[in-house]
C-alpha cells in the first residue's frame, strides 16, 4: 500500500516513536531541522531514511508538504508517541485500514480523537465526517502543496484549510494514542514565547471566525480554540448613509 510515515524531530533522538513502527519502517522518514541534528540523529538511528528540513515546527510541516508529491497519502506523527489503542490490530494494520478509508474518500484529511480514554472515543461508526480539530501528533491526508501553514498553531490551521476546501474532515474512532511531550526539544521554542501563540491565536480567530470560536480557561493566560459544530456564513457589510449620525 503506497503512503509515507513523515515524523518531524528536533533535538529528540531517541525518537521513541520509532520503537513502535518496526513493520512499517520501510515507509518512515524523519524530517530533522540541519547538518548538525541530522549527524546526531544518525549515530542513533542509522538505518532511518532522514531529510534536512527546516527549524520550527510550522516550517517543516510546510517542507514535508513541498516534499511529496500532490496527492500523495502522508501519515504524520510526532516524535512523542508512546503507544496506539488500534483494537488488537498491529499498527501496520491499522494504518492500512486508515489510509484504504481516506484514499476511497471524496475528503483528504483524517484526524483522532485528542483523548487515550477508549471509554469517551466509543461511537456506533469507526469514521465519521464533520467539523473536527485535528491535533498534530497523528494525522493522516491527502497532501495539497497549496495548502501552506502560517502559524504556529498549524494543525488547527491545517483542519481549517481543509474544511473550507472540502466541507469537512474525517473522525477516526477506533485509534487512539498515547504520547507525553517532553521537556526538552519539539515545540519547546514557542510554548516559551507567549506572543507567539496569542498572535497565532488571533489570527486563526480573525481568518476563520466563519469556523472557530474561543473561551478562557481558569489559570491560562492563552484563550482557547474551538471549532463551530456547523459553519456560517459570514454576513455581509452594509454601508450606512453619509451623515452625521451624533
Amino acid at each position: 500500500m503506497n503512503y509515507h510515515i513523515a515524523i518531524p524531530s528536533y533535538q529528540r533522538y531517541e525518537c521513541i516513536t520509532l520503537s513502535l513502527l518496526d513493520d512499517v519502517m520501510d515507509k518512515v522518514t524523519v524530517f530533522v531541522a540541519n547538518q548538525d541534528e541530522y549527524t546526531k540523529y544518525k549515530e542513533r538511528h542509522s538505518n532511518i531514511k532522514m531529510v534536512i528540513g527546516e527549524k520550527g515546527i510550522m516550517n517543516q510541516r510546510n517542507f514535508i508538504t513541498n516534499y511529496y508529491d500532490n496527492n500523495e497519502i502522508i501519515v504524520c506523527m510526532d516524535d512523542d508517541i508512546k503507544g496506539f489503542l488500534c483494537q488488537e490490530r498491529s499498527v501496520k494494520h491499522m494504518l492500512e485500514d486508515c489510509v484504504t478509508y481516506l484514499s476511497q474518500s471524496k475528503l483528504s484529511l483524517m484526524s483522532f480523537p485528542p483523548t487515550s480514554n477508549e471509554f469517551y472515543n466509543k461511537r456506533e461508526n469507526s469514521y465519521t465526517e464533520g467539523n473536527y480539530l485535528t491535533v498534530g501528533v497523528f494525522h493522516i491526508y491527502k497532501n495539497d502543496k497549496s495548502i501552506q501553514l502560517y502559524t504556529c498553531l498549524e494543525d488547527y490551521e491545517r483542519s481549517c484549510e481543509y474544511i473550507r476546501r472540502d466541507g469537512a474532515i474525517i473522525r477516526c474512532w477506533n485509534v487512539c494514542y498515547k504520547h507525553k511531550p517532553l521537556a526538552k526539544g519539539g515545540l519547546t521554542e514557542y510554548r516559551k514565547n507567549p506572543n507567539s501563540t496569542i498572535n497565532a491565536t488571533n489570527t486563526m480567530i480573525y481568518k476563520y471566525s466563519d469556523m472557530l470560536i474561543f473561551k478562557y480557561r481558569v489559570n491560562s493566560l492563552f484563550a482557547q480554540i474551538r471549532i463551530r459544530l456547523k459553519t456560517y456564513d459570514k454576513p455581509k457589510v452594509i454601508k450606512l448613509p453619509n451623515t452625521n449620525m451624533f
